[in-house]
C-alpha cells in the first residue's frame, strides 16, 4: 500500500491525518426513463466518499422521480433507492441518513466501525472522527489493512514514508493500524504485531499490544 493510499485509509477511519485524494468519481448511470434512473457505483479500486454520493443522488434527483444505487464493494454488493419526492428541498441529510443505513448493514459496517471508534477514543483521543464516513469507508471493504499484516517489505516502507513525511513513530504508525484491524479484522493483530517485532520494533509491538489490550479489557466491561 502506498503512502498516498494509507492516508487515505487512515483519514476515512479519521484519525485525522489528512486526505491526500478522495478518490476518482466512478459513478456511471444506467439508462433513465421518465421517473427512475439507476446509478452504478464500483468502490472496488479507489473509494466514492460519501458527501459525492450524496451529491449525484440529488443531482439526479433533479430530473427523476426515483434513484436506484447499486453498489459493487471489495467485500460483495449493497444497494438502496430513493423516493425522490421525500427529498426535495434541503435533502442531502435526509440522503445521507439512508445511504448509512444502506451501508451499515453490509459487511457489519456499523458494528465495525462502533468498534473501531470506541477504541480511538481511549487510545488516539486528539483525532477526530466522523462515523458516518467511517461506515461508508468500511462497507467499501476498505476498513482496515488485513491483508498487509504479514508483509514486512510493505510495512517497513510504509513506516519508512510516515517517519519521512509526518515524522511519526513506529509506535504510533502501529497504534494507528492496530485499532483498525481491531475493530475490522482482530484475528490479523498477532500477525501485525509479529511482523513490527520481525523488522526490528519489538518494543513499538509490545506497548501497543498491552495498550490496545488494556482499552479492550475497558471497553467491553462498559
Amino acid at each position: 500500500m502506498t503512502m498516498n493510499t494509507r492516508r487515505v485509509a487512515i483519514a476515512a477511519f479519521a484519525v485525522g491525518l489528512g486526505i491526500a485524494t478522495a478518490g476518482a468519481l466512478v459513478l456511471d448511470a444506467g439508462p433513465a426513463s421518465a421517473w427512475s434512473h439507476t446509478i452504478e457505483l464500483d468502490e472496488r479500486h479507489s473509494v466514492v466518499l460519501l458527501d459525492q454520493v450524496v451529491a449525484e443522488i440529488q443531482r439526479t434527483c433533479q430530473t427523476s422521480e426515483r434513484v436506484a444505487l447499486n453498489v459493487r464493494s471489495r467485500v460483495g454488493r449493497f444497494s438502496t433507492s430513493f423516493d425522490c419526492v421525500l427529498f426535495q428541498g434541503d435533502s442531502a441529510a435526509g440522503i445521507r441518513i439512508q445511504l448509512v443505513a444502506a451501508a451499515g448493514k453490509h459487511n457489519r459496517a456499523s458494528a465495525k466501525t462502533d468498534r473501531v471508534i470506541a477504541l480511538m477514543q481511549v487510545l488516539l483521543p486528539d483525532q477526530a472522527f466522523g462515523r458516518d464516513g467511517m461506515i461508508w469507508f468500511t462497507a467499501a471493504g476498505y476498513g482496515a489493512r488485513c491483508q498487509g499484516a504479514q508483509r514486512p517489505m510493505e510495512i517497513r516502507e510504509q513506516m519508512a514514508a510516515a517517519a519521512q513525511g509526518t515524522h511519526e513513530t513506529p509506535e504510533h504508525w502501529t497504534l494507528v493500524e492496530a485499532v483498525a484491524i481491531a475493530g475490522v479484522c482482530p484475528r490479523q493483530l498477532p500477525a501485525l504485531f509479529r511482523t513490527v517485532s520481525r523488522i526490528g520494533h519489538p518494543e513499538a509491538a509490545a506497548t501497543v499490544k498491552h495498550r490496545l489490550d488494556a482499552a479492550s479489557r475497558r471497553n467491553d466491561a462498559t
